[in-house]
Parts: C-alpha cells; sequence; structure tokens
C-alpha cells in the first residue's frame, strides 16, 4: 500500500540539509498527533527511527544532485505510512536484512522484526544508498554536523559507537540510535565517544535523556573518552552515569561480557567493521 492510498495525507518539502532531519521528526510527530496518533503510541518510536534514519541519508547522500527532499505522511484505518523521496537518479530499491549492509538494512531488520512493511514508492527516486564522492562545496560541512553510529552486543553488554558531532542536527539520529539499542541486547550500554569529535549541550541533554530511557528498561548508561570540550552537563534528574577513560577501560571492567555477538552500524560508520560476526547488516 502507498501512501497515496490512504485517506489521510501531508507533505512536507524541505531542503536536503541535516536540520531537516529534526523537521521531518517534529512534523511527523505534530501530523500523526493531529489524525490521534500521539507520541505515546507503540508505532512511533519505530515509525520516527526509520524516518530518522531514510532523511538523513537522503542529506549524505543526494544532496550534491538534489538540494531537496519530499516525505510523504500518511494515515488510515490501522496504517500509518510515511515516505521519503529526492531527486538523485540513482534507485537504490529494497535492501533485505540477510542480504543488504548499512541503514536500508538496519530498516529492513527492524521493520522484519515488527512485523512491518518496507515498501518500494512507485514511479518515484528514492534515497540513495552509495556514497558520493563528488560533492559540491558545502557538501561535506553539512554532513560533518550530523553522526554515524556502530552498536556491537556481547553477552548482557551493550556498545554504541558514535563518531561525527553531536549537536542539534544529529540529536533525533542519536535518539534513533538509542532505540535501536534498546530493541536489542540486554545489559549496560557503553557510549563510546571515541571518534566523536565534539558535541553541543544539546547532544550532552540528549545523553542525560537516554540514560534516563536505558534506566526506565532496566539498564544503564556509562561513557567511554568524552571529548576534549567537556564533561557531561550536570543534570540531577537523569541517574549517576559511570565514566571510564577509554573503551578498553570500559570493556575491562565488564570482563566477563565475553565476545562480540553481533553488530550493526550507518552507512558511512567510518571505523572498522567485523565481518566475522554472524548476522552483522
Amino acid at each position: 500500500m502507498q501512501p497515496s492510498d490512504l485517506p489521510l495525507r501531508h507533505v512536507l518539502t524541505a531542503p536536503t540539509v541535516p536540520a531537516s532531519v529534526r523537521l521531518a521528526r517534529q512534523t511527523a510527530e505534530m501530523t500523526f498527533a493531529s489524525w490521534g496518533i500521539h507520541a505515546a503510541h507503540p508505532t512511533m518510536g519505530p515509525a520516527l527511527l526509520i524516518l530518522s534514519e531514510l532523511v538523513t541519508n537522503s542529506v549524505r547522500h543526494a544532496a550534491a544532485l538534489s538540494p531537496s527532499l519530499t516525505v510523504t505522511f500518511a494515515a488510515g484505518d490501522d496504517t500509518l505510512a510515511f515516505a521519503v523521496h529526492d531527486r538523485h537518479p540513482y534507485h537504490p530499491g529494497i535492501v533485505t536484512a540477510a542480504g543488504g549492509s548499512g541503514g536500508l538494512a538496519t530498516i529492513a531488520e527492524f521493520t522484519a522484526d515488527n512485523r512491518r512493511h518496507l515498501c518500494p514508492a512507485a514511479g518515484r527516486r528514492r534515497r540513495r544508498q552509495e556514497r558520493v564522492d563528488q560533492s559540491p562545496s558545502g557538501t561535506s560541512e553539512r554532513a560533518a554536523m550530523t553522526i554515524e553510529w556502530r552498536y556491537t552486543t556481547h553477552q548482557n553488554l551493550g556498545v554504541l559507537s558514535l563518531a561525527g558531532f553531536l549537536g542539534a542536527d544529529a540529536v533525533h539520529r542519536f535518539s534513533g540510535a538509542i532505540h535501536w539499542v534498546l530493541a536489542r541486547g540486554t545489559g549496560p550500554v557503553i557510549l563510546d565517544l571515541t571518534e566523536l569529535r565534539g558535541w553541543s549541550a544539546g547532544g550532552q541533554l540528549a545523553v542525560a535523556q537516554a540514560s534516563r530511557e536505558l534506566t526506565a528498561e532496566g539498564r544503564s548508561l556509562e561513557l567511554a573518552a568524552i571529548p576534549a570540550d567537556g564533561s557531561l552537563v550536570p543534570d540531577t534528574t537523569h541517574p549517576p552515569i559511570h565514566v571510564h577513560t577509554d573503551l578498553p577501560t570500559a570493556l575491562a571492567a565488564h570482563r566477563h561480557a565475553g565476545e562480540q555477538v553481533r553488530e550493526w552500524c550507518s552507512d558511512d560508520w567510518p571505523g572498522p567493521h567485523n565481518t566475522a560476526v554472524p548476522g552483522r547488516i
């Protein structure tokens, strides 16, 4: 079923820049709420995660040839839908969780696990999955203001690694990664900031919020390798967050966690991948 088949529809056109990720999420929340689908509905968390990943990938991979993107929101009886379109000439098609890699496969796995459907948008160009190497001036600066992430699970331990800059333009993508973490793995979560260039006050507050969400699910958040631009913003409302000097020190504190079990990452994660781990996307 396409969004055009549903009775309730709203269309957002936005520039292909990082700030549009936040704009798309805010528009989704307001639009669906006006249709009676509120933020507390169990569908909204997964939907916003998928939306953030799709818009982020349009921003990262299509901005060179598509200065704007379009998000279509739709709903009907027992159905919530949205589609993200840009004008890049490459059409990546549908990726399966088992056969793909990067962000699209992450989305495919999430939809499969939650009995949701990822459908092609008929007759329209979808977001680009491959890296755009020849970028006009300004594209690399726009991409640099967001984050990439990798999540690995061990026995009763998770490690969420970030790269890039955790500022206002990246907070919603970080929130989506936290929802991914909450859906997979058990035990404490180490937030590895080794590859993070820096974070804004808003980014630090997002980390504090992640601590609250993990605690509510019986898990805890620990930090490894805080960026040199400052420590976590004091906030007496979030649970205590243990801070480790670096990732090896953090892992040593959980030496009984065992070997890495699975790995997921966003499309442009710059660090190494463990290709030997079964089920890596």
